[in-house]
């Protein structure tokens, strides 16, 4: 499995019945090839049925809840300056808490957090349900 199953899984239930595969590949902004090889992982991993054209919800969220987290682990890095104030260090909610030192604490971004090779998929987001 890789992260953009989810998203592709996601996107199809989205959408709902009557989709192409080009059509999830322009929603998402990846190749056609991507959008062929995610559904027949999918379907090997129990998640579609054979036709490759509905969701198992049941086991998308099972996966989800309970696989995501064993699949794409996450491991945080230690604490570092931050560029910009973030979370309970934004002027807005900081003057509510007391701070021994000013300095803004945040996890480092991993290079391959910045580079991921599917960079158009959260752009494919932000424009709502097509």
């Amino acid at each position: 499995m890789r992260p953009l199953n989810v998203a592709v899984l996601l996107k199809m239930i989205a959408l709902g019945d009557g989709w192409l595969n080009k059509d999830l590949a322009l929603a998402l902004s990846i190749s056609p090839f991507e959008i062929s090889e995610s559904l027949n992982r999918s379907r090997i991993a129990g998640l579609l049925d054979p036709a490759k054209k509905k969701v198992f919800r049941n086991a998308l969220l099972e996966f989800i809840r309970y696989g995501l987290p064993y699949v794409f682990p996450v491991e945080p890095g230690p604490f570092v300056r931050s560029c910009c104030p973030n979370g309970a260090f934004s002027s807005h909610i900081g003057q509510l808490f007391s701070f021994r030192s000013n300095v803004c604490l945040a996890f480092p971004e991993r290079e391959s957090a910045r580079s991921s090779d599917y960079a158009a998929v959260p752009e494919s987001g932000s424009g709502g349900f097509r």
